[in-house]
């Protein structure tokens, strides 16, 4: 059977009608879209993205106006017919009309299953289309098979659709919408003007294409390549992980007290560290390294194995005293509670655990009932403030608490932190990279995914050194959960006072490390990037390419900006020495170098502080690392 000139194959899943178009040359990792609703009406999209070697899949399950039924039925059929036509782990969904909202709330239900949307002249409120309750009058039959269906009053779907386009901001799903400016059925003031709204707002990748005298129909475009282009170039790359950091750990007269946090709880954790800073050791665990960044869209689940294993590295570090919970404990959290708890009990047993809720929360009687099983204290606070005066009573009795009977006498950072990003969805095991790094990686990582379609960029940033051992055992536990065609090492800066002999010694043991460990997998090395400094205001009125003897790239618009940055060649000299080094090892053993400092200095990437990279800037080393890759992977 064919469709259009390309194949298509159809059957029944679960009593409903299913197709997938098959390109003539699938592209890099099987990618597909899904059309939730009208497959074959206004094809000029999906044409194109079939030439570009996309599948297009549909699923017949039409006057259910994208309500809880509908996403049900769709969130059955992914996963089958992901595994049945070994296609991507992410749709790009296509919602025309009605459609717009099954692919709105699915894309809300399952964000992480999403690699972008195409919502063209969508119904976005019910009340709208087909309730007819403002400019329009709507379709009172189809309205109330809908009003049954989703059984919501005007104000609860709007509750529901904010929290649908929050859900998908926070999972970073690029959204293109197409619209007729004189829509008379679904009137874009009423609809797509909602997540136009608060995508813009919520600072989320949106593009609009309105066509000022178009009406409901046609849908699409004429000339579909803008569209098109917007889907290549634009997808999400969500993450699942964790992170592990430990401040003022050096401080070892004092066992440590450890925050467990999730992202509604950041606020207390950047209380924590306010008050515990320079006094006590604080470690804390959730979704990111730094308070307020967030890499990861979704923490591990707690029992998960590699999660598991981050957590034991993290308790091995030092004795701990104290566990604070910082946790939402509604929905379908119980059982992860239970772990997490249960856990930290049998490996903890001396800690106290504490389990801060705010005045007003409820907690089930399944939660009390853990949390008294496990001896875990309820704790009760109006604001931060109230929880900030609470910790600092707490310090004073960490103060009087005995001395850990055991530390390690490994040197300390002021700060020590580990961040690990796995790209969804998990199960998918092939076509995985690592980068493994520091903070400069952790931001680009995100960049280099999106110029790798068909591969999965996972990633490892840790302030660990390559000659500390923890940095081996962390890259232990990444080697141990998949077989990666790949590890990009970028990891300098952290050197705690190596000589340049001492660094090459242990890059070398690191590489023979990895080739033992996981002997397929290539190794890349990057050259650490230099310090930079900036331009102080009579350098820049004087400006001329001497102050530029390590790269003359001048600035394209003198004064135009606030500060511009410069390679700072003394601080940077060291920097130099232990890249020569590792590129003369690297030669010795065969192993590929991508030479980031070099690119730094030809381009004079501009940074944001001495260290990290301005956006534009991390763009351009997402760029060469993504082209290093490619090159390498098909190397062999």
């Amino acid at each position: 059977m064919t469709w259009e000139g390309f194949e298509l194959e159809t059957g029944i899943y679960q009593g409903h009608e299913y197709g997938i178009v098959f390109p003539k040359k699938a592209a890099p990792g099987r990618p597909f879209v899904w059309r939730v609703e009208f497959f074959g009406a206004f094809p000029g999209v999906d044409l194109e993205m079939l030439e570009n070697g996309y599948a297009v899949v549909y699923y017949r399950i039409p006057d259910l106006y994208g309500s809880p039924k509908a996403v049900g039925w769709m969130g059955a059929f992914q996963p089958f017919v992901q595994k049945k036509y070994g296609l991507s782990g992410r749709a790009i969904l296509f919602g025309f009309s009605r459609g717009g909202l099954y692919a709105l709330h699915y894309a809300a239900k399952y964000p992480e299953r999403v690699a972008s949307l195409y919502l063209d002249a969508p119904v976005v409120d019910i009340y709208s289309w087909p309730g007819g309750c403002f400019s329009t009058g709507g379709s009172p039959e189809e309205w109330e098979d809908c009003k049954a269906l989703w059984n919501k009053t005007h104000d609860e779907f709007m509750d529901l659709i904010d929290s649908a386009v929050g859900t998908l901001l926070e999972w970073s799903v690029p959204l293109i919408l197409v619209a007729g400016g004189k829509d008379e059925v679904v009137p874009y003031h009423e609809n797509g003007a909602l997540l136009q709204a608060a995508y813009e707002k919520g600072g989320g990748v949106f593009r609009l294409i309105m066509k000022p005298e178009c009406k409901h129909h046609p849908h699409s475009l004429e000339e579909p390549q803008p569209v098109v282009e917007f889907l290549l170039e634009n997808k999400s790359s969500a993450c699942v992980g964790n992170a592990l950091r430990i401040n003022d750990q050096s401080i070892t007269k004092y066992p440590l007290t450890l925050m467990v946090h999730d992202k509604e709880h950041l606020d207390l954790v950047m209380c924590a560290e306010n008050i515990f800073w320079g006094k006590c050791p604080l470690g804390y665990v959730g979704t990111s390294p730094w308070p307020g960044s967030v890499t990861n869209q979704k923490t591990m689940e707690y029992g998960s194995p590699y999660n598991v294993r981050l957590y034991d590295f993290l308790r091995a570090q030092a004795e701990t005293g104290w566990i604070i919970y910082g946790q939402s404990a509604g929905g379908e959290k119980e059982n992860e509670i239970l772990a997490m708890v249960k856990d930290m009990k049998e490996k903890c047993p001396g800690a106290k655990q504490i389990w801060m809720k705010k005045s007003g929360e409820s907690l089930s009687g399944a939660i009390h009932g853990i949390l008294s099983e496990y001896g875990v204290r309820l704790a009760e606070y109006e604001s931060v403030e109230d929880f900030g005066a609470w910790l600092k009573i707490l310090t004073e009795e960490i103060r009087q608490a005995k001395p850990p009977v055991w530390f390690d006498s490994l040197e300390r950072e002021g700060a020590e932190w580990t961040n690990v990003s796995i790209t969804l969805p998990e199960e998918e095991k092939e076509n995985r990279i690592l980068l493994v790094g520091d903070s400069i990686s952790a931001g680009y990582g995100d960049m280099v995914q999106k110029k790798m379609p068909g591969w999965h960029v996972d990633r490892l940033n840790t302030s660990e050194g390559i000659h500390h051992p923890n940095f081996l055992r962390l890259l232990e536990l990444a080697l141990q959960r998949y077989a990666y065609r790949l590890v990009h090492i970028n990891n300098g800066i952290h050197l705690h006072g190596q000589s340049v002999e001492q660094y090459g010694q242990n890059l070398m043991g690191v590489f023979s490390w990895i080739h033992m460990v996981s002997p397929s997998t290539k190794i890349v090395f990057a050259t650490t990037t230099p310090i930079s400094r900036s331009l102080e205001k009579g350098e820049l009125e004087n400006f001329n390419t001497q102050h530029f003897s390590m790269g003359d790239k001048a600035p394209l618009t003198l004064g135009a900006q606030d500060e511009y940055w410069v390679t700072d060649e003394k601080a940077s000299r060291i920097y130099k020495e232990l890249n020569e080094k590792a590129m003369e090892i690297c030669a010795e053993h065969n192993i590929p170098v991508n030479d980031l400092y070099q690119l730094c200095i030809e381009e004079n990437l501009q940074k944001s502080d001495g260290v990290h990279f301005k956006e534009e800037a991390y763009q351009k080393l997402a760029l060469k690392i993504s082209q290093t890759l490619k090159r390498e992977l098909s190397a062999g």
